[in-house]
This record gives structure tokens, sequence and C-alpha cells, in this order.
């Protein structure tokens, strides 16, 4: 197994389904990112109940995750806590 480039994966299209078992054990990169305009509402990412990696978790049963390129909307915070949140992330082991 291999990733695909960026040629294959436009050529693939969307994918709705993940291969969970053909992942099993692997390690997969979680790059997406929730947008409520372009995703619809999602509910318990809304209320709080579960994070985005959570919510991709239950596609890939099995499946070792990392979340990778986040984003925070520049609205969504204000600048002490982007500040805040980059420090903590710095200090991190």
């Amino acid at each position: 197994m291999r990733a695909a480039t960026p040629a294959e994966a436009a050529a693939a299209g969307t994918v709705p389904h993940l291969p969970a078992d053909a992942l099993a054990g692997r390690i997969v990169i979680d790059a997406n990112n929730y947008y409520r305009l372009r995703d619809g509402v999602i509910t318990e990412l809304e209320t709080g109940r579960l994070t985005t990696g959570e919510l991709f978790q239950r596609y890939v049963p099995g499946v070792r995750t990392v979340k990778t390129f986040s984003t925070i909307y520049f609205l969504s915070a204000d600048a002490q806590e982007i500040r805040t949140a980059l420090e903590n992330a710095r200090n991190r082991p």
C-alpha cells in the first residue's frame, strides 16, 4: 500500500467509505477540519461531545490516527487564547 499522488487522488474523486479493513493496524494522518458551511451541522462536534479526531476515528476502527494540519479560524479565539495555545504546544514533551 502506498499514498496516492495528487493526480491519482483527484482522479479518484470522492471516497464514500474509507477501506478500514485494509488500513487496520496502520497509522493514518487525519488532516480533516470541520467546516459547518461545507460539511453541514454535525451536532456532536457543535456541542463538544466529540472532537473531529474522535469522529474520524469512528470511520477507521483498528487504525491509529494522528491529527495534523489542524487550523483555528482567526475569529474563533482571541489573540491571547491563540498565544496561550501556541505556548502550550511548544512546551509539550
